[in-house]
């Protein structure tokens, strides 16, 4: 991936782009309180003068949702044993071929002895310059190069991606469908059959160039845990964020204690009467610039929790997403009261049951809801059999505020 160079080796047009190494640590809370810590040496890319193309496409939450809802659906349906299973690349940015040369230095504090002996010739400054050839974490085109050798490679052992919907991949007959975000592959397939043993060849080495780690149970993707129960008579898929408010309180107050909260949000009771009256804007002093990137971390920590473990945070969620840009000490105290409710309730999922797969929108709005005579409307999507009551709600497929 990297190659060691002399300065006058570069080319002088490529001066202005040399980037520096810069090593990430990833702090990660096992569950007897003992902290791992993990670095990752990134391509500093952030600022690189880059003129091709970047951006890569992930599978979306609602495809992947749907199809894991599919595999309780067809259990049901077919009576066949349908199952779920999980992928995940080793190393998946490494090892692609760069359009172009890049360069990078490294310091040589972040190199033992050897290292120093062997690349002797190339210390200039302390620093060593690299030619880099192949893709490498922070790259901003790292995720495209990979998944277009991925796509490529699938294609050429006949899984191809679908021409409407991107990154859902099938084999010719459709007995095999697939989801990518990023590295990671979710499987839909049928337990006994010869093809999943095929599609596995192919994912992994000697056939590719990945290392690849097959999860034939489907307990994890995207960051979620799956717990399947292939019932005979009623299949069941609990997905959640195990520990995830557990980590989250150690990021944000580490060795602190939080206080705890019953609600998630404020109750403002209503003013009744024969005119309608919104709320009155808060008069709150702002917060300070440590206290605003507090609120913006905590709101992107439950952000992701509620849209993946816990939709009945959401609406405290975007009422906090609506003061982002001008936070207040209102907003400080919200905050402090969403983290507090989900620290102390943590460990939620959502159940998803087999259903005939009829989508169905339940849906309110509420007038004069917010400051400013600002309505709101939300809903909830999910699958149903055809024949339940609107009383009966599946596992939210996707909730909207």
């Amino acid at each position: 991936t990297i190659v060691p160079r002399k300065p006058t080796e570069q080319p002088r047009d490529r001066w202005k782009d040399t980037k520096h190494y810069s090593p990430q640590v990833k702090e990660k809370l096992a569950d007897d309180s003992t902290v791992t810590r993990r670095v990752r040496g990134t391509f500093g890319g952030n600022n690189l003068n880059y003129p091709f193309a970047t951006t890569s496409p992930v599978a979306d939450r609602l495809l992947i949702n749907i199809r894991q809802q599919s595999v309780l659906a067809d259990r049901k349906k077919t009576k066949e044993d349908w199952r779920y299973m999980c992928a995940d690349f080793k190393d998946y940015y490494l090892g692609s071929k760069l359009p172009r040369s890049e360069w990078l230095r490294i310091s040589t504090k972040y190199m033992n002895q050897d290292l120093l002996t062997t690349l002797q010739e190339y210390i200039v400054n302390g620093t060593v310059l690299f030619e880099v050839v192949g893709s490498m974490y922070g790259h901003p085109a790292a995720g495209l190069i990979s998944y277009t050798d991925l796509t490529t490679h699938l294609a050429s052992h006949g899984y191809h991606q679908s021409r409407l919907i991107p990154c859902l991949f099938m084999n010719h007959d459709k007995s095999i469908t697939f989801t990518l975000v990023v590295d990671d592959i979710g499987i839909k397939y049928k337990h006994g059959s010869g093809e999943i043993d095929h599609l596995q060849k192919v994912l992994a080495k000697p056939i590719s160039k990945w290392d690849v780690k097959f999860d034939l149970t489907g307990s994890q993707y995207n960051g979620q845990r799956l717990q399947w129960n292939y019932g005979t008579s009623d299949s069941t898929l609990i997905k959640d964020v195990p520990a995830y408010m557990r980590q989250t309180a150690h990021e944000l107050h580490p060795g602190e204690k939080i206080r705890k909260y019953t609600t998630p949000s404020r109750y403002v009771a209503p003013t009744y009467g024969k005119q309608d009256t919104a709320p009155m804007q808060s008069t709150a002093a702002p917060t300070t610039a440590a206290e605003t990137k507090y609120i913006q971390q905590v709101h992107g920590k439950l952000l992701y929790y509620a849209m993946n473990a816990d939709p009945s945070l959401e609406p405290a969620v975007i009422d906090i997403s609506k003061q982002l840009a001008k936070p207040n000490q209102d907003t400080l105290n919200d905050v402090k009261r969403l983290l507090g409710y989900a620290v102390h309730n943590p460990n939620k999922g959502i159940l998803y049951t087999a259903s005939d797969m009829e989508y169905r929108i339940q849906t309110d709005a509420s007038r004069h809801r917010d400051p400013g005579s600002k309505s709101m409307a939300g809903g909830v999507h999910y699958l149903s059999n055809a024949d339940d009551p609107p009383t009966k709600v599946n596992g939210a497929t996707q909730t909207v505020c």
